[in-house]
């Protein structure tokens, strides 16, 4: 883009973009500042932090740590944790 930027004043933007087989709109849309990303909001079914560092800590065992993603919820460790949200 930078060179669109150099040659526009002298052969014009359009022309240049076609050269250089770029889109003028992408060009355009360089020269803007981009703007900050919003932050996302929290799932309605996320966990409470504390029950979240009480889940982390239970799957980080060294026992669950060759197993797949779902074979951990098979135990009487995680269904004691009392969750307010349903799955």
């Amino acid at each position: 883009m930078q060179t669109v930027t150099e040659m526009a004043p002298r052969l014009g933007v359009a022309p240049t973009c076609a050269a250089l087989g770029l889109p003028r709109a992408t060009y355009y849309r360089g020269q803007q500042p981009r703007p900050e990303p919003k932050p996302r909001p929290a799932p309605v079914r996320a966990l409470p932090p504390q029950e979240r560092k009480q889940v982390l800590a239970v799957l980080h065992q060294p026992r669950f740590v060759d197993l797949a993603c779902h074979r951990p919820c098979n135990t009487p460790q995680l269904w004691s944790l009392k969750s307010p949200h349903p799955l």
